[in-house]
């Protein structure tokens, strides 16, 4: 796969928190537009408090749009195997190959044994050669790390499906040991680390704030420049901005312009009360992002 800016892209709601997929493809449209490639069913995409069924059901939705399907990482994760082994089979169906997979998150303390396990049995039970999956390593969320050892192992068994790993972790320092996995792509979980994963060779990076901040693209030709600098250092501040506040809910807040739709999240996160939203948005302001 090419070096490229993912978004963990956003899952626009109704009034009845229903997933509005008309708002969603015509967000992918603007990402893809942009030339943001997408990453969507994960954290920022709520996708633990969206259903099986919903999942499936937008799989299909993005399978009738024009939306490139090379250019999607499709969140598949889920406690038990067997329901992202269901979600992994429904994504090769139509013809979405690259997912994204979180290690089971409810039990904590949990061995690389039985994390490796868990996706011995999703590779076993989906049985495709066009299965490329990512791992997704989130411990602050899902109280599971992704050990080097574990991907080691993965590989040598799984060489041709174990593709690369989004790390979310926060830690550059655990991104650069991955980065010495021989075959593997790594894609930092913010444009803030992403200067300097692709001067270690990271092959881009899988961020939230990218749903607005589209400008790290940029970066990808142009990191070793003067120019490439300049860009790294806005999209740095910019990001600095949204961790003041629940992400999410602060992108959402960010859209809310564009379709009062933006407005609704499932429980149980909530938007950002007025204040928080005069002050991001008075935040952002001096960056003429919006």
């Amino acid at each position: 796969m090419k070096t490229a800016v993912y978004s963990a892209v956003l899952t626009p709601f109704k009034k009845d928190l229903s997933i509005d997929s008309k708002l969603f493809i015509s967000h992918c449209e603007f990402l893809i537009n942009n030339k943001i490639n997408l990453a969507p069913l994960g954290t920022t995409g709520e996708a633990n408090s969206i259903s099986i069924a919903e999942k499936i059901e937008l799989m299909k939705i993005i399978a009738r749009s024009d939306l490139p399907r090379k250019d999607i990482i499709i969140g598949t994760g889920n406690c038990s195997f067997k329901d992202a082994a269901l979600l992994t089979k429904t994504a090769l169906k139509y013809k979405i190959n690259s997912v994204l997979l979180l290690p089971p998150f409810y039990y904590k303390n949990v061995t690389d044994d039985g994390v490796y396990n868990y996706y011995k049995n999703i590779i076993e039970e989906v049985k495709s050669n066009n299965l490329k999956i990512f791992l997704y390593n989130i411990p602050q969320v899902s109280g599971v790390t992704i050990s080097k050892e574990l991907i080691v192992k993965l590989k040598k068994k799984f060489s041709a499906i174990i593709h690369g790993i989004k790390d979310s972790s926060g830690d550059f320092e655990n991104t650069k040991k991955y980065k010495e996995i021989k075959n593997f792509l790594v894609y930092p979980g913010s444009e803030k680390f992403l200067l300097e994963g692709l001067k270690i060779g990271c092959s881009g990076c899988i961020s939230a704030t990218t749903n607005v901040n589209v400008e790290s693209e940029k970066l990808l030709k142009t990191y070793d420049t003067d120019e490439g600098l300049k860009i790294n250092e806005r999209i740095k501040s910019i990001r600095s901005v949204f961790e003041k506040y629940p992400t999410i809910a602060a992108l959402k807040a960010v859209k809310i312009k564009e379709n009062d739709n933006w407005n609704y999240i499932r429980p149980p996160l909530v938007p950002l009360n007025i204040n928080q939203r005069f002050n991001l948005l008075k935040d952002l302001n001096k960056f003429y992002l919006f």
